[in-house]
């Protein structure tokens, strides 16, 4: 969508907002399809996810007022583990494949530890006030961790606009799968905490772990944003720290990545598939180690990171002639060597770029992303 091109990561390309395209044939027989078998599909799996989230809901609230949190949370799990799971199935994710993060492709210090030391079932090493930091595409996404985890979450705001202000806000799976269904840009808000809080709050026996979607908003997936600074008080040492990144079939006919648009016809055609596919790839928290420090004689100049080449180039790329009607992305500020271990760390388990655009630049194309659809 060349219209969009002024948003596009000036150092790599990508340009993280826009929807992708479909890929549903355009044959008489497929168009014969859409608007027979995958309408009737569609609208029957829109009444039964009606009907069985009323009645998961119900359960939920009933649950959540019980004060006695050994008891309250075990009965969560088990109605998020039968109905979100359920709701899953009834979009289509009849099998999701989840692994680990391969460490020696990361080049991570123990990489060649044997792959038997880590937990045979992904995901189960997260404890209660543990972190896990996602990259976001899709309300699907709210539903897998909710049905693996049942956390709370700790999403993004800021108290004016800037990320100069950023904090987390603690929410539940509704107030998130809302958030995640819209497409706004991040809220402000007065009200604020940080992940190392919440994380001291959840501490302990039968505690929820804490979901943070970093980037703050959601993409296509093709990269990774800028996070805010949000990682105060955290630390490597704290060994409480997993990354999470999640992905789709490339050869999907519609995909479930959903950065922007409208979500009742996003739903509708997510709906109309008769299978999806989605892959979940997890760096625990014991392999979250810092980066190595670098070395370098006091007479060499040290080489530019990737990072830094990129920052460099999209400069140029956004100036003079190389402009090419461009806009430079908003500048960020730094968000600490855990924050950036973080971020580097889920696009190579990704295998995306890190980008310079930020939820800060999604602004601008939301506003002019809403003008053109009036």
């Amino acid at each position: 969508m060349e219209k969009f091109n002024r948003w596009s990561d000036p150092g790599t390309g990508i340009n993280p907002f826009v929807p992708l395209s479909s890929k549903r044939g355009r044959s008489i027989g497929s168009k014969i399809y859409q608007y027979t078998l995958a309408l009737l599909l569609s609208i029957a799996r829109m009444l039964i996810l009606f009907v069985i989230g009323c009645v998961y809901l119900s359960l939920h609230n009933v649950f959540n007022i019980i004060p006695i949190r050994f008891v309250q949370r075990p009965l969560v799990r088990l109605n998020d583990l039968i109905f979100v799971r359920l709701i899953l199935f009834i979009f289509g994710f009849w099998n999701i494949s989840s692994s680990y993060a391969d460490r020696n492709r990361l080049r991570l210090r123990g990489g060649k530890k044997k792959s038997s030391s880590r937990s045979k079932s992904v995901g189960s090493s997260v404890k209660a006030g543990d972190i896990i930091i996602c990259n976001s595409t899709s309300f699907i996404e709210v539903l897998f961790l909710t049905y693996s985890f049942s956390p709370i979450y700790a999403n993004v705001v800021t108290v004016n606009g800037t990320f100069e202000t950023a904090a987390v806000v603690e929410e539940s799976f509704f107030t998130t799968l809302k958030r995640c269904l819209r497409s706004d840009p991040i809220p402000t808000s007065k009200k604020k905490t940080t992940l190392k809080q919440l994380s001291n709050k959840y501490k302990g026996s039968m505690g929820p772990p804490i979901v943070c979607f970093a980037e703050g908003i959601k993409t296509n997936g093709n990269g990774v944003l800028s996070f805010p600074p949000i990682f105060d008080g955290l630390s490597f040492e704290d060994n409480n720290l997993h990354l999470l990144g999640f992905n789709y079939s490339s050869r999907a006919a519609y995909s479930p990545t959903f950065p922007i648009g409208n979500y009742l016809s996003h739903i509708y055609s997510l709906c109309a598939e008769l299978s999806n596919e989605m892959n979940v790839i997890m760096l625990p928290a014991d392999e979250f180690v810092a980066p190595p420090e670098k070395s370098a004689s006091s007479g060499d100049k040290e080489k530019l990171s990737d990072a830094e080449f990129r920052a460099q180039l999209a400069q140029r790329a956004t100036s003079g002639a190389y402009g090419g009607g461009v806009l430079p992305s908003k500048e960020v500020p730094k968000i600490g060597t855990l924050g950036e271990r973080a971020r580097s760390l889920l696009a190579s388990m990704l295998k995306i770029k890190s980008l310079g655009r930020s939820a800060l630049d999604f602004n601008e194309f939301n506003a002019y992303w809403e003008k053109r659809g009036k």
